[in-house]
């Protein structure tokens, strides 16, 4: 169960990270 509820963590905080950059794109010129 614990190993379950790890990766489960695991993907909520990626998931939240997503979101956070969808709705916050980091703005930044390319210079390449």
């Amino acid at each position: 169960m614990s190993q379950i509820s790890m990766a489960n963590s695991y993907y909520f905080k990626a998931w939240k990270k997503v979101v956070r950059i969808r709705t916050h794109p980091p703005v930044h010129p390319q210079s390449q």
